[in-house]
């Protein structure tokens, strides 16, 4: 909390120093702030009563297919809620945030106040803000699971250093960047360096057994002119400047030879020349050529280049408020953008979580995703309602992508053959008894127990029990009678 040094006695100032003074110790290198400067009014509430989610199920969008996740709620209170029920094996392969950027100009609110660069813990409120979702969110990745998190170049530094002592510094994996727009405009700032980028940190709980899938092979380049029954190939090189098969090689319809030091074998070179894979030169001045195939490639994915390219928002923007029949929301984080780093970051079987969802950029990604390449994707997407961006942005765009159909009917698209069940924070108490805490958590558990086994449709019901079940008839039933049980 925030100390006023002139109103401590001699044995709280002592104490005080003595905090300081551990915390000093245990970091002996890294990033220092005060973390019981700036308290939240959700940490401290969770602190005292025990938080779950609910079921809403008059907001559930049931198009079939695979379900996803929309939570309504503070992402502290979700995170610890999450935490209850899956905090040792994993509940997700990849989380992607777009926290608040803590420019100074009113993008982070922080109990109800826009933070200031003039307010002494402007860095330090963000950070604890920060450190209390990441400690949560590292609990609920798989071992083999990473973070991608956004950021500019305001607390870049600093996001830096406490992702480090989060996740470890051996986790870090990568830094990516990307142009938000392709040249300034306006009045050219004072000091004439126009900002037009930003960052995407990457860590991994565990680099060991965490690995990029990559981005797909373009077929720029490849064609098949021939009809060959081997689909696309390019010609490429079959020459060696480092091995010594020097050996003739002979066209079989010209009778032209050919001597040159050769990547592969004599033996190889005949077969490959028998299956046709060879191009010969129309002259005995030419290069001698082979065939490389397309679905022959070891790889069908190459790497993706930390240098991620432009995503100009203005299409971005206009796309969505188009969804959204004309509703302005600034900003929105780039569909293609969160494509890209999503499709290259996890497989197409993955659970991909998004605590800052604000106007479901992430969900809508995952959609286009999973049917562009036929994955099994799943979302567990989780935002505030703060200015109505949840049931006026979040949840509107997202039933749009879903159903093909606008809010008021208007056709947008080919529907996805997806569901969505929406779930809303909500508070049991912790009484002072604990029989007590224990019986009102289990009348309210439903809702969590849903999400860890990902079955959602009520089935039965009966004196102290429900029954659930899946579209892969997966069922499970929940007794609700601490009293006798106990």
């Amino acid at each position: 909390m925030d100390k006023k040094l002139d109103s401590l006695t001699k044995e709280e100032l002592i104490n005080y120093i003595e905090e300081l003074r551990k915390q000093l110790n245990n970091e002996k290198y890294g990033l220092y702030f005060d973390r019981k400067a700036t308290p939240e009014d959700i940490v401290e509430e969770c602190k005292v009563k025990i938080p779950i989610l609910e079921r809403e199920s008059i907001l559930d969008i049931n198009q079939e297919g695979i379900d996803h996740i929309l939570v309504e709620g503070d992402n502290f209170h979700v995170l610890s809620a999450l935490n209850m029920v899956d905090s040792q094996t994993g509940l997700v392969d990849l989380i992607y945030i777009d926290p608040p950027y803590n420019t100074g100009n009113k993008d982070f609110v922080y109990k109800d106040r826009f933070m200031s660069k003039d307010d002494g813990y402007f860095h330090t409120t963000w950070l604890n803000f920060m450190e209390k979702r990441l400690i949560l969110a590292r609990n609920l990745l798989k071992e083999s699971g990473a973070i991608l998190i956004s950021i500019d170049e305001h607390e870049f530094a600093q996001l830096k250093l406490l992702c480090d002592s989060v996740f470890g510094e051996k986790n870090f994996v990568e830094v990516f960047v990307y142009d938000k727009k392709s040249a300034p405009k306006g009045v050219p700032p004072k000091n004439m360096v126009a900002s037009v980028h930003e960052y995407i940190l990457c860590y991994a709980k565990d680099n060991d057994k965490f690995s990029f899938v990559g981005i797909p092979r373009s077929k720029t380049g490849w064609s098949n002119p021939d009809n060959d029954p081997r689909g696309l190939w390019r010609n490429t090189n079959i020459k060696s400047t480092v091995s010594d098969k020097t050996y003739e090689v002979v066209d079989p319809s010209t009778g032209n030879t050919f001597v040159d030091t050769w990547a592969c074998s004599e033996d190889t070179m005949k077969r490959y020349i028998e299956e046709g894979r060879i191009i010969f030169p129309k002259n005995k001045t030419g290069q001698v050529r082979i065939k490389e195939y397309y679905n022959e490639m070891t790889n069908p994915n190459i790497p993706i280049k930390t240098s991620l390219g432009l995503f100009d928002g203005q299409w971005n923007t206009e796309m969505l408020n188009k969804l959204l029949n004309g509703k302005k929301f600034n900003n929105p984080k780039h569909l293609n953008l969160m494509k890209l780093i999503i499709g290259a970051a996890a497989n197409s079987n993955a659970i991909i979580m998004d605590f800052f969802a604000g106007s479901g950029t992430t969900g809508h990604a995952v959609l286009e995703l999973n049917k562009e390449d036929e994955g099994n994707r799943k979302f567990i997407l989780c935002t505030n309602n703060e200015n109505n961006i949840m049931h006026n942005v979040c949840y509107p765009r997202l039933k749009t992508v879903i159903t093909g159909e606008k809010i008021d009917g208007e056709y947008f698209g080919e529907k996805h053959k997806a569901s969505l069940k929406y779930f809303k924070a909500s508070f049991v108490e912790d009484n002072v008894s604990k029989d007590q805490s224990k019986y009102n958590l289990v009348e309210k558990c439903d809702g969590l127990l849903n999400i860890k086994e990902q079955v959602y449709e009520k089935v039965g019901t009966g004196t102290n029990f429900n029954l659930y079940s899946n579209k892969e008839n997966k069922c499970m039933g929940i007794y609700n009678n601490y009293f006798e049980t106990t």
